[in-house]
């Protein structure tokens, strides 16, 4: 059969300077119904895709070389007859120069988003808005849209999609925060409720000190809600001074007028700080009852605080157990030797000992209870392994090589029990295991963000206070002792004429318990002092009653100002429109 060829003298590289109007499709170009041979691509094409290519034909023969040259962008595309034309279709997807309608007649392409369907139509920038959120939400570094492999997928996913560089997503991601910012702020304006702050600071491994802020509310569904607004770096000294400076700036800035409460943690400067803010605040009139209810000592800072006092009656025995993970993470040979001594032992455990943070003392109930599943695992490393006792010695010299000065100073001796943890050490940690778990879900409880703790409060402190006399009173000589000094600590921060009478409030409001919970709880507080007698005991109680109630009235009656008020400016603002 003789072939159809244009035998018109022809350049191989030639490629026409105007594009044909055929040429422009609607949609999916493959899609496209022509039943007229353009003249792009002569006589030598069967297909419609020779519309948008021309073949590099033979100079003597006239024949088909297996190269096509786009007609919009000049690519030379390798597409002999054997393969077909789907390699040139795929390259019509991508080609930049490709002249596109945005509407398909062909077919609507439907989206759900947001649980409602519409038509979808492309949208370059907001799919840049959505890859900004990405980031963000997904804390992905600016130059994750700079990676081969994420413009590989945009490439097949959405080829009409520009991927931006990480400078463009860089001014996306602070445009939406911004945006975010301003919408935050007017919200703040329109609710009425008080906001309650929490602030914390700390020092990062470069020696640059931070603050964060973070606000508390309810809104008008009567849904908590928490919020970052202000996290910065704040220069060395952090007098309390200069962090209540930091916060005021912060507040006015976002437009908060009405605060309820600051809580921080046990630090001297926060009490400067607390003292400082009072004094500012009390001039803008932005505290509840000239700030009566303003400072909460974070009740969690308190738990490490009396639990770390607790933990240092036991220090030899934590530093042995310390010493013993230690060797056993030290190395993949070690902790290989580890688990062989455990299947030795039957030991089916799927926990891994862990090593603590010496400043967080629920990292070390978490070491003490991994460990307490391995305690026989280690006895037999002791007898498997000759480097675990010299090891674990050669570590405790190290430690009080470091520690020889200042024992000396404080005239102590500056030498502890050297060697791996041993049968006396697990007794007392099996004691101080049970002792301490209940103090780390007590921590949980507390630590919550996303549901309200200021009604579980009092009931907290009670219950800790209670635990720690139990202990007091226990026949185990070590317990008692430890739970002594834990209650010293705990009497100085958490003593129930120190705790912030808004938290005793919040409880008395709960319908479970009520004021006679508080009075019944503070007489059996008071039952434990034997310097009282029966009659001072009642006339405490009776006076520490009547100051509550008289706080109670001076809030009812407040909170009924405060509404009398925005009461009469929404009836005055109704009456001028109605005018």
């Amino acid at each position: 059969m003789a072939q159809d060829v244009d035998h018109s003298p022809q350049v191989p590289n030639q490629v026409p300077d105007q594009v044909p109007e055929q040429a422009t499709i609607r949609g999916n170009p493959k899609k496209q119904k022509i039943t007229k041979k353009s003249g792009l691509a002569g006589n030598h094409g069967k297909f419609e895709v020779w519309n948008f290519f021309k073949k590099v034909l033979e100079e003597e023969t006239g024949k088909y070389k297996g190269i096509a040259i786009c007609v919009f962008c000049e690519a030379r595309i390798t597409a002999p007859s054997r393969i077909g034309t789907n390699k040139l279709w795929s390259h019509t997807r991508t080609c930049k120069k490709f002249p596109r309608d945005e509407q398909d007649n062909a077919q609507t392409l439907i989206s759900v988003m947001g649980g409602q369907t519409c038509n979808w139509k492309f949208d370059q920038e907001l799919c840049r808005s959505f890859l900004a959120k990405m980031i963000i939400l997904c804390e992905l570094p600016f130059s994750f849209v700079e990676k081969e492999g994420f413009r590989m997928f945009c490439e097949v996913i959405q080829p009409k999609f520009h991927v931006v560089s990480r400078t463009t997503i860089t001014k996306d991601c602070l445009q939406i925060y911004h945006e975010e910012k301003s919408k935050l702020k007017d919200y703040f304006k329109e609710i009425s409720a008080r906001i309650c702050i929490i602030t914390d600071l700390w020092t990062s491994v470069q020696n640059l000190g931070y603050m964060v802020l973070t606000a508390h509310f309810v809104d008008k569904d009567w849904v908590l809600r928490k919020k970052i607004i202000n996290f910065r770096v704040l220069p060395h000294p952090h007098k309390g001074e200069v962090i209540a400076k930091a916060i005021e700036n912060c507040l006015l800035e976002w437009g908060i007028e009405k605060v309820m409460t600051i809580t921080l943690d046990n630090a001297k400067n926060n009490d400067t700080c607390v003292m400082d803010l009072k004094k500012r605040f009390n001039k803008r009139n932005m505290m509840l009852l000239g700030g009566q209810f303003f400072h909460v000592r974070c009740f969690a800072h308190v738990i490490n605080l009396v639990v770390r006092d607790g933990i240092e009656e036991v220090k030899t025995t934590i530093k042995r157990l310390r010493r013993s993970v230690k060797y056993v993470r030290s190395s993949s040979s070690r902790l290989q030797m580890f688990k062989k001594c455990a299947l030795e032992e039957s030991v089916t455990c799927k926990k891994v000992v862990c090593l603590d943070v010496k400043t967080r003392w629920n990292s070390t109930y978490l070491m003490i209870n991994a460990a307490m599943e391995f305690e026989k695992v280690f006895d037999r490393l002791l007898e498997h392994d000759p480097f675990y006792r010299s090891e674990c010695e050669l570590k405790k010299n190290k430690e009080d090589g470091s520690e020889l000065g200042l024992k000396k100073k404080k005239g102590g001796s500056g030498c502890h029990e050297g060697g791996p943890i041993n049968e006396d050490d697990w007794r007392k940690l099996r004691s101080l295991h049970t002792f301490l778990e209940d103090f780390y879900l007590l921590t949980k409880r507390i630590s919550g963000s996303h549901y309200i703790t200021s009604n579980s409060y009092f009931d907290e402190v009670t219950q800790t206070k209670d635990m720690l006399l139990q202990q007091m009173g226990s026949n185990d000589v070590f317990l008692s002792s430890m739970a002594k000094k834990m209650n010293e600590k705990f009497e100085k921060y958490c003593n129930i004429d120190a705790l912030n009478p808004i938290l005793i409030a919040s409880i008395v409001l709960d319908p479970r318990y009520k004021l006679d919970y508080v009075t019944f709880w503070y007489r059996s507080y008071l039952d434990s002092d034997i310097l009282l007698s029966e009659d001072e005991k009642d006339k405490k109680v009776e006076d520490w009653v009547e100051r509550f109630k008289s706080m109670m009235s001076r809030l009812y009656l407040h909170y009924k100002s405060e509404a009398t008020s925005l009461d009469d400016q929404s009836s005055n603002s109704e009456s001028v429109v109605a005018n």
